[in-house]
């Protein structure tokens, strides 16, 4: 990842012009990482969100801020957040429980939230007129490396190994009415390093006829 190889950088060298740059472009991308995860978390409930939009006349392909988006989805499903799997624990009926990680290290709408706002703090040129503005300009510097390795490692802990869960909807319904949880999403970024590849399985509940395999598919992978 572009934010692994320049904090990997030997000490002093930079990968663009200077640290500074470094650190404006790793926050660009964290940044951009918030809003892969907020467009992706539409996903899921696609007909839901798209239902909510057209009651004020609105698009899904239009709308373009992560933190609206985001308010957005937590009025439609209690879930719309990825949360991570944690450690797996075989149950003794075979099942597999994922005890999951503490709030602190969940992706949150707070926490998701004060992170962009911070992120475009450091993409954008403050005014040169406020008072104290040169001060508080370079105190942001100054600490900008080490609040970059602490939020990309709470990204990378809470979106790692995640899932995340949709819900049931009707053409018709109101997108504010909650229903069942259905099927959700498990993702995996553990072969990204080396492959570039993210993994993902559609889950299903327990009580949901089970997908139907294509003919002469290998059913590998597919639990």
């Amino acid at each position: 990842m572009a934010i692994d190889r320049i904090l990997g950088a030997k000490k002093g060298k930079s990968r663009t012009l200077s640290e500074d740059t470094d650190n404006e472009f790793m926050w660009l991308q964290i940044r951009k990482i918030i809003e892969l995860v907020t467009y992706s978390a539409i996903a899921s409930d696609l007909e839901r969100y798209s239902a909510l939009r057209a009651q004020t006349k609105g698009k899904v392909e239009a709308d373009q801020k992560a933190t609206k988006i985001l308010n957005r989805l937590s009025g439609i499903n209690p879930k719309f957040m990825p949360a991570p799997l944690g450690n797996m624990v075989r149950q003794p009926d075979g099942s597999k429980h994922f005890e999951g990680l503490e709030e602190a290290k969940q992706a949150t709408l707070n926490g998701f939230t004060d992170l962009f706002n911070e992120a475009s703090e450091h993409l954008h040129t403050p005014n040169p007129y406020g008072a104290d503005a040169q001060t508080l300009e370079q105190t942001q510097r100054e600490g900008s490396r080490a609040r970059i390795v602490e939020a990309f490692q709470y990204l990378k802990t809470a979106l790692w190994s995640h899932y995340k869960m949709g819900l049931e909807f009707k053409s018709g319904d109101d997108p504010k009415a909650l229903d069942e949880f259905k099927g959700g999403y498990i993702v995996s970024f553990n072969k990204l390093a080396e492959t570039g590849v993210v993994t993902m399985m559609l889950a299903r509940r327990k009580d949901e006829v089970p997908y139907p395999l294509p003919p002469d598919n290998d059913a590998k992978g597919r639990r």
